[in-house]
């Protein structure tokens, strides 16, 4: 939940300022239900993008105003690592418009949890 949060507010942080302004979040699965299929969560803007997407999952990173109460530019860093922890992925990337992060999971699986 942590993860899509961050996402969420960075985004809406990102369109600031704009006339226009618009998150997508969609699921992606695979074709069949088998428990091996992973699941992405796609989150994308119509904000000004990534600017240095090189160093977007850096400790301490951040656009924003360095002594603003806005963030410590944590966010994305520690979604990764939470992400890594349990077996997930981020990836982040500028679309056609605007940012696109992609959050790759596993199914949950009750027979694997028991």
């Amino acid at each position: 939940t942590q993860v899509f949060v961050n996402l969420i507010n960075n985004a809406a942080d990102a369109m600031l300022g704009q006339d226009s302004r618009a998150i997508t979040i969609t699921l992606e699965a695979g074709e069949t239900l088998e428990a091996g299929d992973r699941l992405a969560v796609v989150v994308s803007d119509i904000g000004p993008g990534i600017k240095e997407p090189e160093k977007m999952f850096d400790p301490f990173y951040s656009t924003k105003v360095v002594s603003s109460s806005e963030g410590m530019g944590l966010g994305l860093s520690i979604s990764y690592g939470l992400l890594q922890s349990f077996g997930g992925n981020i990836h982040g990337r500028n679309g056609r418009r605007g940012a696109v992060f992609t959050v790759e999971l596993d199914r949950w699986n009750e027979d694997a949890a028991i």
